[in-house]
Parts: C-alpha cells; sequence; structure tokens
C-alpha cells in the first residue's frame, strides 16, 4: 500500500475510532460499542480529496472540460505537476492541501457547522464530524510534507458579521491545527477590513472584485527561517478568498503562505489575482483603479 492508500485508510480509521457512541452521526446506523462518529460505511465513503483532484499548489480543479492547456492537464496530468496557469502566472500560494472534495456529506455538514442557528446546528454530532476532518487534514500535512509554519492563521470575518455569527468557524479549525502541530495560532494576524458580504453565488470574476481590499495583514517581523503562515479555512470554492488573503499576508512580509482547507470543490471557473511564479519572485500587477508606472501594487 502506497503512502496516498495508507492515509485514506488511516483517515477513515481516524473516523471510526474518535468517540464512544451508539449510533453512526450521519446515518444513524446502530455501531454498538464503536467509539468513532461514523460508522464504518460512510468513513469509507466520504469524499477523500486525491491528488489527482487538483493543482497542488492554488487547488485549481482537475477538470478536463477547461479550455485549453487547462483541459490537457486535467485530463492526463502529473499529480505533482502544477496547472498550467501556476506555471505561466504563478500564485500567491506555496501549496493548497484539502482533504476532502466538496461532494456529499459535505455540502449539508460544512454549512450546518458556520451556522449554529441553522436547523442542523450547533449539533455535537456535526461538530465531531468536523473535527474528526480537522484530524485527518493534519495526519495528511504530516505524511506529505516535513514542515512546520512559523504560526497559523485563519480566514477572519469582518467584525459586523462576526458579532451576528457569534463566533469565527475558520478559527476554530485554524486553533486545533495549531494545537495538533504545536504552533502558535495568530487569530490578529490578519483582518478583515471590509465588510464584502456573502460570496455564495458570485462567480469567480465578481469574487475578486468583490475581495479587493478586503484584507490587512500585520507586519511581520524578521524571523532567522522563513515566514511560513499556514492559513486555514473550511472550503475552497474558486480560490478568490485565499488568494486575496495570501496577497495581504506577503505584502506584510511573509515568505510563503501554504493553504489548508477541509474540503475544495472539484470543478469551477479559473481563479487568479496576483501571481507569484514558480521559482520566481512576487509579480506586482497594475490594479483597475490605478495606471501609470508609479501606480502598481499586489493584487
Amino acid at each position: 500500500m502506497g503512502r496516498i492508500g495508507r492515509f485514506f485508510a488511516g483517515a477513515a480509521r481516524l473516523l471510526t475510532t474518535a468517540r464512544a457512541t451508539g449510533a453512526c452521526d450521519l446515518c444513524g446506523r446502530w455501531i454498538g460499542e464503536a467509539d468513532g462518529p461514523l460508522c464504518a460505511r460512510c468513513a469509507a465513503r466520504m469524499p477523500w480529496w486525491r491528488r489527482a483532484d487538483g493543482c497542488p499548489r492554488c487547488g485549481m480543479p482537475a477538470d478536463p472540460g477547461l479550455p485549453g492547456s487547462q483541459a490537457a492537464w486535467g485530463a492526463g496530468r502529473s499529480s505533482a505537476a502544477p496547472c498550467p496557469r501556476c506555471l505561466v502566472e504563478g500564485s500567491p500560494l506555496h501549496l493548497c492541501l484539502a482533504v476532502t472534495r466538496y461532494a456529499e456529506p459535505l455540502p449539508w455538514l460544512l454549512p450546518a457547522f458556520k451556522n449554529p442557528k441553522g436547523p442542523l446546528g450547533p449539533r455535537a454530532t456535526v461538530w465531531r464530524v468536523v473535527d474528526a476532518l480537522v484530524d485527518a487534514l493534519v495526519d495528511r500535512l504530516r505524511s506529505e510534507h516535513e514542515v512546520l509554519p512559523d504560526r497559523v492563521a485563519s480566514i477572519p470575518l469582518h467584525p459586523t458579521r462576526l458579532r451576528r455569527r457569534g463566533f469565527n468557524h475558520a478559527d476554530l479549525i485554524a486553533r486545533r491545527i495549531a494545537a495538533r502541530l504545536g504552533r502558535p495560532f495568530d487569530p490578529a494576524l490578519l483582518a478583515r477590513i471590509r465588510d464584502t458580504g456573502s460570496q455564495a453565488g458570485l462567480a469567480a470574476p465578481e469574487r475578486r472584485a468583490n475581495l479587493r481590499g478586503a484584507f490587512r495583514a500585520r507586519t511581520l517581523q524578521p524571523a532567522s527561517g522563513p515566514r511560513r503562515i499556514f492559513l486555514v479555512d473550511d472550503v475552497l470554492t474558486t480560490g478568490s478568498t485565499l488568494d486575496a488573503a495570501a496577497n495581504a499576508l506577503l505584502e506584510a512580509g511573509a515568505d510563503e503562505v501554504w493553504a489548508l482547507v477541509l474540503s475544495a470543490t472539484v470543478a469551477g471557473p479559473a481563479r487568479r489575482s496576483h501571481r507569484t511564479p514558480v521559482g520566481g519572485e512576487v509579480v506586482r500587477e497594475p490594479t483597475p483603479e490605478a495606471s501609470g508606472p508609479d501606480s502598481r501594487r499586489v493584487c
């Protein structure tokens, strides 16, 4: 069994060895004295993310239906190869790591997790499954990459939305990841300075426009090693939010930004903002509002 096969087997075991319960938290099937949130069947059917599902750098889905070189890459690529756009244009992300594909049961499970006032939340069953997915994500990170971050950050909510919701779900995920890695969680590193509203239903260009200038990061002090930030969110859809937040962290002095998400879509439109070519330096592009030789910034 290869390394990826061992990960899938271990992740399924993790979901069936998390607690003492009498019933599966997803299907309700009786599992007796088993100590996990899911029965073996539901754990095995979880849509685990595979390397071939998307670009290892930006998370771009490997979709053969995309035009041109993206289609050829999605149809028959090496699992370690970045997508053509990352090779040509770069990405603000050094790496994007997901643990599941956004397929059943994730489309109802994760929204229930971050909406405690909804019909499914707050439910201990939902939180237990999410907690086990966080552990599976950390296990995957450790099995594939022998690196640690300088610190862990999360995608922040605007203060208005935070007051309305009462908590930031990405904070909960990031705090658990930081604890598992033994690294500091820095909830104040990144701030959302503009209330962009909900991104749901927006296409990639609309999301990029909506998020322009939405984040600001605290300036990072010089360090003896790489200023590597692990940036955490629940779901990667078009990548616009992670790109915008990563841009802010790079502007503040980060050397690398790694995105960690519980789930990622496997098909969707292209998504790009600022680009750092593979092996190159930050590319600074003019903003739509600015022009001229002195009006260039990371965007």
